[in-house]
């Protein structure tokens, strides 16, 4: 009398590929949920850098007679802005490369209680970071934007490890620079507009994330998939306001024909793109 074979209880060759398959599909229709969370979520946490930014530059005008943190590039004169680059340098002393910074004014100039209103041309701490020194930034992790960091770009974290060490590459050793751009409007020859808190009279752009030359096309729209754009996912930009608040910006048709208008400015590769940052943040930004 035959008997019939125990079920031995493996899978075939065929049922594991189809498993597999299954697998592979659903990876490729959740990847893009996945990627889509991430730059949610790098998006929050460059938001909440640029708040407690703002906050920490509001609490060192009361500290300093209502001055903000200044800006000089080399020998150029005090609130003298170029480029939008001017706006990101935290620290900057070509004797210091390599060098690891404390959140201390000595050793690193004069401090600013040695200058007229806190703006003590001594210091070679810029922008916000002059914030480091009085304790109001942190660690320095929040001068650097996450999604930045993530790819690896040069305008994230990556040249000043461990934080903050001053970088010994490119035409300004010895300097540290942050993702965000800060307090960018300027007025006639490229002077800053807001150097203290009696000169803002309503709500301004007071910072942004990093944009530059690299990211735009003739027709105005932008290259999202840039390493240099801190959100090419969500193709826009956290922008910090005088009231402290965050807005996130997304690229649309305003922009890329605020863009395409004056495309020699925004093209302008050197970083002499202060005036196209300024177009954005009053055409575009500030009407939000």
């Amino acid at each position: 009398m035959k008997t019939s074979a125990k079920p031995t209880g493996a899978f075939t060759l065929v049922e594991l590929l189809v498993v597999i398959a299954i697998f592979v599909v659903l990876a490729v229709m959740l990847a893009p949920a996945f990627a889509s969370t991430k730059d949610h979520a790098q998006r929050a946490s460059c938001a909440n850098n640029m708040r407690e930014l703002g906050l920490g530059t509001a609490v060192y005008a009361e500290h300093y007679n209502g001055a903000y943190p200044i800006t000089q590039a080399g020998n150029n004169p005090v609130n003298l802005i170029n480029g939008g680059y001017y706006t990101r340098w935290v620290f900057f002393d070509g004797n210091k490369p390599n060098f690891h910074l404390s959140q201390s004014w000595d050793n690193y100039g004069d401090n600013p209680d040695s200058g007229a209103g806190g703006t003590s041309t001594g210091t070679f701490w810029r922008n916000f970071g002059m914030l480091y020194p009085e304790r109001l930034a942190g660690d320095g992790s929040r001068f650097f934007c996450p999604g930045l960091n993530a790819k690896g770009s040069i305008m994230g974290a990556e040249l000043y490890q461990p934080l903050l060490t001053t970088d010994t590459s490119g035409v300004n050793p010895g300097s540290v620079r942050s993702s965000y751009i800060y307090n960018p409007w300027v007025f006639g020859g490229n002077n800053r507009l807001y150097v203290k808190t009696s000169n803002l009279k309503s709500r301004v752009v007071f910072g942004l994330d990093f944009m530059d030359a690299s990211i735009w096309n003739s027709d105005g729209s932008v290259k999202a998939d840039s390493r240099d754009f801190s959100h090419g996912q969500a193709c826009g930009w956290n922008v910090l306001f005088s009231d402290n608040s965050v807005a996130f910006n997304r690229t649309d048709r305003r922009v890329a024909a605020v863009v395409a208008a004056n495309y020699p400015v925004f093209s302008n590769f050197n970083g002499y793109d202060i005036q196209g940052i300024d177009l954005l943040c009053g055409n575009i930004f500030e009407k939000q």
